[in-house]
């Protein structure tokens, strides 16, 4: 978290996320029970991402993914594949 130099455009940038690399297709597993409160695209953002709704208020979003398993609404276990590593919108 913090400042970085961008890996896209070389500028420097706030970058208020956790990259986490992996293979294309790597399964990307819920990390806690909740329900999925967004699947959608941005090309200036995370690409294709999910975004899930925990208790207490936190929330999960999983940015830049090559394929998505899940819908809006829909309640996921701790565990669960909701979808696959990619490299979609600004990575």
């Amino acid at each position: 978290f913090g400042m970085r130099k961008s890996p896209t455009t070389g500028y420097w940038e706030y970058h208020d996320g956790l990259d986490m690399a992996n293979a294309t297709g790597t399964p990307i597993y819920a990390t806690a029970p909740g329900r999925v409160a967004r699947v959608t695209y941005s090309n200036v953002g995370y690409g294709y991402h999910v975004v899930i709704q925990h208790d207490f208020g936190y929330s999960t979003l999983y940015g830049h993914c090559n394929r998505i398993f899940v819908r809006s609404g829909q309640e996921v276990k701790a565990g669960e594949m909701i979808a696959e590593v990619g490299a979609t919108g600004n990575v």
